[in-house]
């Protein structure tokens, strides 16, 4: 496990501190990124980056979150890269990544395009999940990811372990004849605060394939 810590400044009284946590051995890798503006006296806002070579992928998240990467290659369902943020019952969010699904694959084999491919998934959703209703989809040009195509749309479902109504957001990004998953998931109630889209566009907008 190697470690170094990197510094910056400029002359608007900026501070960006950056600790990065390389691991040899698995190829991860984690950066916390600290921002603190001393001229505004506004909080310390701080991310960790996630980085993984052999998945892939990067992207930042709020550093307070709890990060789960799936253990066994063959765990049906489960998130490739989890990261959390739970405290019951007034805060649940959630960002995962998925490499692919089965039905995706099966619609990209079809020759689907991927705006043809995200209303697939979607009705795939909403006959999943009971009391599921979609809403209006958010303009796309919102969201670059990786300068690949994007396909997005917000579904709200009933949680019944939570008790509760859930938003999430599902970006499907088309790259090298592979469709990859984003979920990002709040209760309803929270997923349009400030707070929460500021995280949102934060992670979309760190993402990147590696």
């Amino acid at each position: 496990m190697k470690s170094s810590t990197i510094i910056l400044s400029s002359t608007c009284c900026l501070i960006v501190s950056i600790t990065l946590s390389v691991s040899l051995f698995s190829g991860n890798s984690e950066a916390t990124l600290e921002i603190n503006d001393e001229s505004l006296n506004m909080e310390r806002t701080a991310y960790t980056i996630f980085s993984n070579s052999s998945i892939g992928i990067s992207f930042e998240y709020p550093s307070n979150w709890t990060l789960t990467e799936k253990q066994y290659l063959f765990d049906v369902g489960e998130p490739d890269v989890q990261v959390s943020e739970f405290e019951f019952p007034s805060v649940y969010r959630m960002f995962n990544y998925f490499n692919s699904s089965e039905e995706i694959e099966q619609d990209l084999n079809r020759g689907l395009d991927i705006e043809e491919i995200t209303k697939a998934y979607k009705d795939h959703l909403i006959s999943k999940y009971e009391l599921a209703n979609v809403t209006d989809s958010p303009a796309l040009q919102k969201y670059i990811i990786g300068n690949y195509s994007v396909g997005t749309f917000i579904l709200n479902t009933n949680d019944e372990m939570l008790g509760s109504t859930v938003t999430q957001q599902i970006f499907l990004i088309e790259r090298n004849d592979q469709i990859s998953i984003l979920e990002y998931i709040a209760l309803e109630d929270d997923f349009w605060s400030k707070e929460s889209q500021d995280i949102l566009n934060h992670i979309t907008k760190s993402f990147r394939f590696i």
